[in-house]
């Protein structure tokens, strides 16, 4: 019996439509119905607002079909749970209407809450786990809840969950977010203010993509980044390389064009050489390198410094003399003596 059923009994008590005697009648059975061999907690739809739920391996299918009997007239979904084909068969045909759900061994008895409460995603590892979850699905369901489904996510995302990231922001602005560190996400993705912040809108609503700091009030002094490790790794692996270059040579220009605020020149420099390196423009990852390593022997860095005049001259910088002695006065400097 429902919240609803057992007001219009009161109301007929009240009215004199139904008697006491009838109503201590449609009352008896609450709060569970005797059925000798189990106890049906009929009262748990007023009690918790939820479905019931029934175990049916170690029951005939007499048994079920009496449990569920039962359950059902308070007006709540019935689930019986890893149902077999015999158990369902009959269900089916002792109760027209109800769902099974083959690959879970679920059926459910009554229809669904026409009214839903919340929103669960229930995602699975593999193939194997399809069963599981869509038995969690359809009682997130029958609890009431909507339901989004992503199965097979376990060791990456699938390729349609990526083709709908893609679909909700575009791909340049999720290949800046796999390295943003609070850089500008307008100028690198190339996109309005307006329609950079509803793509990241969207990206947050779907809980790909969360706000990690904010600087300011748009999406330019905002830092967002994955809520997922494999879904930065996916998203950098899944974009050409073209692409990806483009990219990188846009955050590297945007990184150059950031006031520097109080920052030495050079300090940025490190960053943007891995851009401009990542983008394919050596040269100019070069000289960024050169500059990051003057930077860092200004400020008693040596290794920093050493390993930045090393990737100058790994990438062709012009003064290839003067890396050299820069090389080998830190070396010097560490102890390191060619024999």
């Amino acid at each position: 019996m429902n919240e609803e059923a057992l007001s219009r009994l009161f109301r007929d008590v009240r009215s004199g439509r139904t008697s006491i005697e009838a109503a201590l009648a449609e009352l008896r059975w609450l709060p569970f119905a005797e059925l000798g061999f189990a106890k049906a907690d009929t009262h748990r739809l007023l009690r918790r607002r939820a479905a019931e739920a029934v175990y049916c391996p170690g029951k005939t299918v007499d048994q079920v079909l009496r449990i569920a009997e039962e359950l059902h007239r308070s007006g709540a979904p019935v689930l019986l749970t890893r149902a077999g084909p015999e158990v369902a068969a009959q269900v089916l045909h002792a109760f027209p209407g109800s769902h099974h759900v083959a690959e879970a061994s679920l059926v459910i008895v009554g229809g669904l809450p026409a009214a839903r409460t919340g929103c669960v995603g229930v995602l699975s590892a593999g193939t194997g786990d399809a069963g599981v979850a869509e038995e969690a699905a359809w009682t997130a369901e029958a609890m009431g809840a909507a339901v989004t489904r992503a199965y097979d996510v376990g060791v990456v995302f699938n390729e349609d969950y990526v083709d709908l990231m893609y679909r909700l922001a575009r791909r340049d602005l999720l290949l800046y977010l796999y390295d943003s560190n609070n850089r500008p996400v307008r100028d690198v993705s190339g996109r309005g203010e307006e329609e950079t912040v509803a793509a990241l809108d969207e990206l947050i609503a779907r809980g790909l993509v969360r706000e990690v700091g904010a600087g300011g009030s748009t999406a330019s002094g905002s830092a967002f980044d994955f809520t997922h490790q494999r879904m930065r790794e996916l998203v950098y692996e899944q974009t050409t390389l073209v692409r990806r270059r483009l990219l990188h040579r846009r955050t590297a220009e945007a990184l150059l064009a950031r006031p520097r605020g109080g920052h030495e020149p050079g300090a940025l420099a490190a960053q943007v050489a891995q851009h401009f390196q990542l983008a394919g423009q050596d040269s100019a990852a070069a000289d960024q390198f050169y500059q990051a390593a003057v930077h860092a022997r200004r400020v008693h860095a040596n290794a920093e410094a050493l390993a930045h005049f090393r990737s100058a001259l790994a990438l062709g910088h012009s003064n290839a003399a003067g890396l050299h002695e820069a090389i080998g006065d830190l070396q010097t400097l560490a102890g390191e003596y060619a024999a």
